[in-house]
């Protein structure tokens, strides 16, 4: 595991989190 892999994947799941609220929130 490299820390640009750990990064990218927090920022994907981060990524999903705000696009799943902007749909709730709508």
């Amino acid at each position: 595991m490299t820390p640009f892999h750990d990064y990218f994947g927090i920022s994907w799941y981060v990524y999903l989190l705000i696009w799943s609220s902007l749909v709730v929130g709508s």
